[in-house]
C-alpha cells in the first residue's frame, strides 16, 4: 500500500499524528504530511511525546531520528505502542548498525507497519523484521509539498552542511579545511560567491517555510541535508548532494532524486569536484 492509499483508505476518519522534535527539515516532513491529510479530508489532531493520548490510529511522521546519533523516536514509540491499535511510521530511514535500532525494528509488532524513504533501509529491515510484509517502500513525506509558493529561480550559491552528530566523519569530509577549500576554489573559478550556513539547523520543526524561504532565494545547492536536497531539487535548483555518516542521504538520492536532471550525488574526493 503506497502512502497515497494509505492516507485514501483514512478519507473522512479521524486519527491521531505523532510530531517529531528536529530541525527545520522536520518541518517539511509535517507540512507533506498535512498536505495529504488535507487532501483526503482526514480529520486529525497532532500530539508530541509524551502527551498520554490513545485510540485506535496513530501516524507518526517519518524522520532521521532512527539513526545512531539519533534515535529518541525508538522511545517515543515504545509509548505510544500499547495506546494504539495500529501504528504507521511514515516513510524513514534506519541506521540498523545501532543497537537500539536494530532492537527495535527486531521486536516490532504485527500492528506496526513501517515505511522506508529509501532502498538501504528498506532492505536491512526485512533482514531483521519478524513481519517482513509490513516493511514498505515509498518516497519521503516532502514530496508530497506544492513547491509552487517557492519555486522561482534565486541567485547565488548556497552551501549547507550537517554541524551535528551526523555529518561525515571519515578523512575525506565536509570539515576537512583542504576540501572546504576545494570547494571554494571550484566557486571561485566559477566566479561564484557562496553563501555557507546549515540552513536546516535550528532544533525547530515549525519553520518549515523559513527553510522553503531561505533555499529559494538561491540558484545553486551544496548540501548534505536530506530535506535542504529534496527542497532544492523539487523547486528546481541546480543541487549537489553529499554523504553523511549512513545511508540516508545517498538512498534518497537513489529512490529519488537520480532521475532529476538538476540534481548531482557526489562523495567528498578529489575527483567530485
Amino acid at each position: 500500500m503506497t502512502i497515497e492509499d494509505l492516507f485514501c483508505s483514512y478519507k473522512n476518519k479521524k486519527i491521531y499524528v505523532l510530531l517529531n522534535i528536529g530541525n527545520r527539515g522536520d518541518g517539511l516532513i509535517h507540512m507533506g504530511g498535512r498536505a495529504l491529510l488535507a487532501k483526503h479530508n482526514i480529520e486529525y489532531e497532532e500530539i508530541r511525546f509524551p502527551q498520554d493520548i490513545s485510540g485506535d490510529m496513530l501516524f507518526v511522521y517519518g524522520c532521521g531520528a532512527f539513526s545512531a546519533s539519533f534515535h529518541h523516536m525508538v522511545k517515543f514509540i515504545n509509548f505510544y505502542i500499547n495506546k494504539f491499535d495500529k501504528i504507521y511510521i511514515l516513510p524513514a530511514s534506519f541506521d540498523i548498525s545501532c543497537r537500539e535500532i536494530r532492537e527495535f525494528i527486531s521486536g516490532v509488532p504485527e500492528k506496526i507497519i513501517i515505511y522506508c524513504r529509501e532502498r538501504y533501509s528498506y532492505q536491512d529491515l526485512l533482514k531483521i523484521a519478524t513481519f517482513k510484509e509490513n516493511i514498505i517502500l515509498d518516497k519521503d513525506m516532502a514530496f508530497y509539498i506544492d513547491y509552487s509558493k517557492w519555486n522561482r529561480k534565486g541567485s547565488g550559491v548556497l552551501v549547507s552542511f550537517r554541524k551535528d552528530g551526523e555529518a561525515a566523519s571519515s578523512f575525506f569530509c565536509k570539515y576537512s579545511t583542504f576540501y572546504k577549500a576545494i570547494i571554494k576554489v571550484k566557486l571561485a573559478f566559477s566566479g561564484q560567491m557562496a553563501k555557507w550556513d546549515d540552513v536546516s539547523n535550528g532544533g525547530n520543526e515549525t519553520e518549515g517555510e523559513a527553510l522553503l524561504q531561505t533555499i529559494a532565494n538561491y540558484e545553486e545547492i551544496y548540501t548534505d541535508r536530506a530535506h535542504v536536497a529534496i527542497a532544492s531539487a523539487m523547486m528546481g535548483k541546480r543541487t549537489y548532494i553529499y554523504p553523511s555518516c549512513y545511508h540516508k542521504q545517498k538512498g534518497i538520492y537513489e529512490y529519488s532524486l537520480s532521475h532529476m536532471s538538476n540534481v548531482y550525488w557526489h562523495n567528498w574526493g578529489l575527483w567530485d569536484m
